[in-house]
């Protein structure tokens, strides 16, 4: 068994069929996840986030479960963020996906590492939404930023820009849309770029709906880009929003290139995540009299002199 592209694509091409289910690629990080996936059904707010690990096997056999492993250190990462995570497996020989929750109770350990037996039985489609929206989360919320972190540290290293390229069809109403992450390197060259799914209401702007899809970001106009295009349409002297078309085509498809930066949720959170994981945080000097008394006690004294070497 083992974790390759073929399934990964395997399990978008599924989601993308399935009405309540949106599936995104996981850039590289510490977190161990290949994706994740989005679940929206009417009785559920806000919609579900689950982490997703994939593996794929050339032929499952007559078993009735595929059993799959992974690292102890990736497992505790997701633990500590109750991300509820999928084990996912792609059959390539019957073209089925089949999924399972990791949970406590039903992990093996041997070693630095862990197994889990996902059963044939609960095929990746139309039917798993239900059972897969039942998954209990310590919070959607905080799901969503701990996945969303990798997009946090490029921001945070001061080496690359994040940016929002997104296409709207201002007069047809979906149900989806579809943005991409653009990363570039300080000097504007190398790229690298994301697709990015996302539910809607059909009849919602694409802009009132940013700032909910990137909680963590301040989401701002590429006034530089905005300002070298052509059209850098007027408002009739109203102040333009900070997230605007740069251009519409022909009345009918806006143009965005929105630029991402760190908002104070984002910068609290990764400083909470420091801890979380880590319990890395700033311990700082003290400085100042603690008072005669107090600094005439032994154990002062010891952690004084300690100190002071």
């Amino acid at each position: 068994m083992k974790n390759n592209r073929t399934g990964i694509y395997s399990v978008g091409r599924i989601a993308d069929g399935l009405t309540e289910f949106i599936f995104r690629e996981q850039i590289s990080g510490v977190t161990g996840i290949d994706g994740h996936i989005e679940i929206y059904r009417p009785s559920y707010n806000p919609s579900r986030i689950l982490g997703v690990k994939v593996y794929s096997v050339g032929e499952s056999g007559s078993e009735d479960a595929c059993v799959c492993s992974g690292s102890n250190d990736n497992l505790i990462y997701w633990f500590q963020h109750s991300i509820p995570v999928l084990i996912m497996v792609h059959d390539s020989s019957a073209g089925k996906v089949f999924w399972e929750h990791l949970r406590e109770d039903n992990i093996t350990f041997s070693g630095a590492e862990w197994s889990i037996a996902v059963p044939k039985a609960q095929e990746f489609n139309e039917y798993a939404a239900k059972n897969i929206c039942e998954i209990p989360s310590y919070s959607p919320n905080l799901s969503r930023l701990a996945i969303d972190r990798p997009w946090m540290d490029i921001i945070e290293s001061g080496n690359h820009r994040l940016f929002i390229i997104a296409e709207e069809n201002i007069n047809r109403p979906t149900g989806r849309g579809i943005l991409k992450i653009n990363i570039t390197d300080p000097a504007g060259g190398k790229q690298h770029i994301y697709d990015w799914p996302f539910f809607i209401d059909p009849d919602l702007p694409f802009v009132y709906r940013f700032r909910e899809l990137f909680p963590w970001a301040e989401i701002t106009a590429d006034q530089d880009f905005y300002d070298s295009r052509a059209e850098n349409e007027a408002n009739s002297g109203a102040p333009l929003c900070v997230i605007r078309p740069w251009a519409t085509e022909a009345g009918e498809i806006a143009h965005f290139r929105l630029e991402m930066r760190l908002s104070e949720l984002g910068r609290s959170f990764l400083r909470a995540d420091q801890y979380i994981c880590g319990a890395h945080y700033d311990k700082g000097k003290l400085s100042g009299g603690f008072g005669p008394t107090y600094e005439n006690g032994l154990k002062f004294k010891t952690a004084a002199c300690a100190e002071r070497k």
